[in-house]
């Protein structure tokens, strides 16, 4: 416990940087995307026998899914599994920040990159 917030400590003797703890729960006891992933880690190894398990995600996801795993491995939850974060770069716009799919207007950008 951290100020209230359920906090795992992950970082190594042998790191070149900082790393910060994974928050689990926040003091208000809100969830974050730690939270989640940790869970499905519980899930794949547990209830799927995973052996392995690739995340496919944007490289700027990098730091946090050291945090994730680094947590899995020293509470055990990962048992054996092999988590590996595989990061892919970014598309940008002309104001070279990365499209923001969920915001919506990335298609867009794209067609009339194609077209223009």
């Amino acid at each position: 416990m951290d100020e209230g917030a359920l906090v795992i400590e992950v970082e190594q003797g042998g790191d070149k940087k900082p790393m910060p703890p994974l928050l689990l729960v926040k003091s208000d006891g809100g969830l974050l995307y730690g939270t989640t992933d940790m869970a499905t880690i519980i899930e794949r190894v547990e209830e799927q026998k995973s052996r392995s398990v690739l995340y496919v995600v944007d490289h700027r996801q990098h730091g946090h899914f050291e945090q994730v795993f680094r947590a899995a491995a020293k509470t055990g939850i990962a048992g054996k599994a092999h988590l590996e974060h595989v990061g892919y770069g970014t598309m940008n716009g002309a104001d070279g920040k990365p499209f923001k799919t969920r915001a919506g207007g990335g298609d867009e950008a794209l067609r009339s990159d194609r077209h223009g």
